[in-house]
């Protein structure tokens, strides 16, 4: 079930396919316990003459790790994330967007709690929109434009399920989350192509 998190933990309840029409930004199902880390992959040292054997074959298997399935958010979450405050300014946010080419930049409290997000795009949209003398618009904290109602995941929400939300609900980052609510990584159109990419559609959502 998907949920809105928002400032201060509050959460209620949402039916998917509301974001597009608020143009929110919004967490995923949770999809149980996450894998290990995937042991490396070692070769066998059987000798080619003993591979027709059972026990060798057993024995062959038995050495050989397979790379676990890219599956979890943890997996492919950009982490330390970089965010801001919710006093820091307009001007200051519109420098982080034009020297660092972030989209997306979480606004978190000072305890780590995650308090919105704002994009580019909502960003630049508001400074089109605004009729206020420039210099006294940027000024202004990011509290007053950044997003408060944030679509979250935990870090062992399925990856698959992030892309379909963030296709569907027309998202461009889903910030992860601890189950107190703490920032802990966010992922993006890029991370999700960066992982099909590295791991390819065999071993990327088994």
């Amino acid at each position: 079930m998907f949920h809105i998190y928002g400032i201060a933990g509050v959460q209620r309840a949402f039916a998917p396919g509301g974001i597009r029409s608020r143009r929110q930004v919004l967490p995923t199902r949770k999809a149980g316990s996450a894998t290990e880390a995937p042991p490396t992959d070692q070769e066998s040292n059987t000798p080619p003459h003993h591979l027709g054997s059972p026990l060798a074959r057993y024995q062959d298997q038995a050495s050989m790790h397979i790379e676990a399935p890219t599956q979890f958010a943890y997996q492919i979450m950009t982490k330390p994330v970089f965010v801001i405050s919710p006093s820091t300014t307009l001007h200051a946010v519109s420098e982080i967007f034009a020297d660092r080419r972030y989209r997306h930049i979480p606004v978190v409290a000072s305890d780590g709690a995650l308090m919105g997000i704002i994009s580019d795009r909502d960003f630049f949209r508001y400074r089109a929109s605004t009729t206020h003398e420039n210099s006294r618009a940027q000024k202004e904290p990011v509290s007053s434009v950044m997003t408060s109602e944030v679509l979250v995941a935990t870090p062992d929400t399925r990856i698959r399920e992030i892309a379909t939300t963030m296709f569907e609900e027309r998202i461009g980052s889903v910030p992860i989350v601890e189950s107190d609510g703490r920032l802990v990584g966010i992922i993006t159109r890029s991370d999700i192509l960066r992982a099909i990419i590295a791991h390819g559609p065999t071993n990327l959502w088994a």
